[in-house]
């Protein structure tokens, strides 16, 4: 078993330590799963681009739209929720206009 230690902004690691615990993972976790895909797959699991403007491209285009911060706004005050099973969900998501 190894150890590894990398320098990173606090920043970053506290919202990729965020982004894992919302994944039930822990940052160990997440890196030794990041490791593991590039280990098996023999790439990253993006696409790197050099592209002075493709992190303000990235960026903007994960900004929720109107309708979906609505949503998300809902879920967090408690809205709009029903409670289904995961057949029923299914179901839903197989027939959306039933």
């Amino acid at each position: 078993m190894a150890i590894l230690s990398i320098r990173i902004d606090d920043n970053l690691r506290k919202g990729a330590e965020q982004a894992f615990n919302a994944m039930g993972l822990s940052l160990a976790d997440g890196v030794r799963s990041y490791l593991t895909y590039v280990n098996m797959e023999r790439r990253l699991p993006f696409t790197p681009n050099a592209d002075p403007d493709y992190e303000a491209h990235i960026r903007s285009s994960h900004i929720p739209n109107e309708e979906t911060q609505a949503a998300m706004q809902n879920v967090e005050d408690g809205k709009n929720l029903i409670e289904t099973t995961w057949d029923e969900m299914r179901a839903m998501l197989r027939n959306p206009d039933a």
